[in-house]
């Protein structure tokens, strides 16, 4: 094996680095990243290319050590970097790799055949290597950014067509390989079936990309029906909402005249001196008063309508609910977007309460002051819930509307420039909002 002098060993290094950051960007891109020890992951994986150039300079380039090395080493970093499950990390991760190999492959069969050269001058030191090196990492530039936004949506659902897709393309990638190696045989190459072996290889690559596109786009389709019963689902709640405040406000409506006719009961009662029978029927009123109506007290009219309408729902469910609001009747947030927070905190909080059997519990706090609103909810849950940066990481089907409506409360919140955040000890979930 040649030694590589200075600059040639700098340029393989800067070359592997890329593919490792490419697969870091990819294996990563479904995940919040994490802004703590961020340079020391960036360092880690710089060590990691150092080290695989010096390996690869000094026992080759297919030594299998020098090849799956750096690869499982940067697979173990990831994963403990972010601390999720090896299966999600592994499809990502392979799904990467698999992209950089195959582009590097048809590099070298399309370079060596456009420019006559034999493939293996590709992998010795000198220009074409370069050039080729050059021409591989700009190509890998344009799928790895698809790739990468691709996977950076919600969570999907993995049918059976997804399955075979996997399958026809992993044979197709099979198969493009033997066509590397058949043309890379010398004696191949001064043979008629030279002709055969570029043309299979051609069908491979088309029939590849046609199933791929195919894929893409029944993925795409259950992304979209998940979306939308998500929104359904959203959409029904709001309805509900908006039944309740239509039902307090014609309540409010009715109870005011209701109220003035007390007044005058109570007021003729008084001047008839009749001061017994006017305590009577005040004592009367406020007894009843604390059976009937709304009990959560707050001069906001739509919040005290929301609150009030989900307490019935938390009392049916056998819910410790404790509240303090402190809201005043006119806020500078749109009733809508306030609307919005509220009711998928509630939401998120009362079915993670139905899914516990016993000790279930929610606290709400909201308060206007200087010009602030800050509300934090804080509610048991089942456990088992991992939160990395400002978004929950969890393998739950169940939990993927939850996350939806945590996503439209932080949407919200960024609209007003305010501050979001989530946190959760042992089984308690809370919920923090300063707008």
């Amino acid at each position: 094996m040649n030694e590589l002098h200075e600059g040639l060993f700098f340029f393989e290094f800067a070359a592997r680095l890329f593919d490792l950051f490419i697969v870091f960007y990819i294996s990563t891109r479904n995940i919040p990243k994490k802004r703590d020890n961020f340079y020391l992951l960036m360092m880690t994986i710089t060590i990691i290319g150092f080290v695989a150039t010096i390996l690869s300079n000094n026992i080759g380039q297919y030594d299998i050590i020098a090849t799956l090395m750096p690869a499982l080493v940067l697979f173990f970093v990831i994963k403990t970097f972010y601390n999720i499950k090896s299966f999600n990390l592994l499809i990502s991760f392979g799904l990467a790799t698999l992209m950089i190999t195959i582009i590097a492959n048809v590099s070298v069969v399309f370079y060596s055949y456009a420019l006559d050269v034999n493939a293996n001058t590709l992998m010795m030191p000198g220009y074409h290597r370069i050039i080729y090196k050059i021409t591989s990492k700009v190509l890998v530039i344009l799928p790895a950014y698809m790739i990468g936004n691709f996977l950076s949506y919600a969570e999907i659902k993995v049918s059976y067509f997804s399955i075979v897709t996997l399958i026809v393309v992993f044979i197709n990638v099979v198969l493009t390989f033997l066509s590397i190696n058949f043309y890379l045989d010398a004696e191949l190459l001064n043979s008629p079936e030279f002709f055969y072996a570029i043309i299979a290889l051609l069908i491979i690559t088309v029939l590849s990309i046609l199933v791929i596109n195919l894929a893409f786009k029944v993925i795409q389709q259950e992304r979209k029906e998940l979306q939308w019963n998500s929104l359904k689902k959203e959409y029904e709640n709001q309805l509900k909402h908006m039944d309740e405040i239509n039902r307090v406000l014609k309540i409010m409506s009715t109870n005011r005249h209701d109220y003035i006719a007390h007044l005058e009961t109570i007021g003729a009662l008084l001047n008839n001196r009749d001061f017994t029978a006017a305590e009577l029927y005040a004592n009367q009123l406020l007894s009843q008063e604390q059976h009937v109506g709304t009990k959560i007290r707050t001069d906001n009219k739509l919040i005290r309508a929301i609150l009030n309408y989900k307490e019935r729902t938390i009392n049916a469910m056998d819910i410790r609910f404790e509240h303090y609001v402190n809201i005043p009747e006119i806020l500078p947030i749109a009733d809508v977007d306030l609307t919005i927070i509220v009711t998928n905190a509630l939401n998120n909080a009362i079915e993670a309460c139905e899914r516990i059997p016993s000790d279930r519990s929610i606290e709400l706090y909201m308060n206007y002051e200087l010009n602030k609103l800050k509300f934090k909810i804080t509610n048991t849950f089942e456990g088992g819930l991992r939160i990395i940066g400002d978004q929950i990481v969890t393998s739950k089907k169940s939990d993927i509307l939850h996350g939806r409506g945590l996503e439209n409360i932080k949407t919200t919140v960024e609209k007003y420039n305010g501050y979001y955040k989530i946190s959760s000890t042992d089984n308690l979930f809370t919920l923090e909002v300063l707008l």
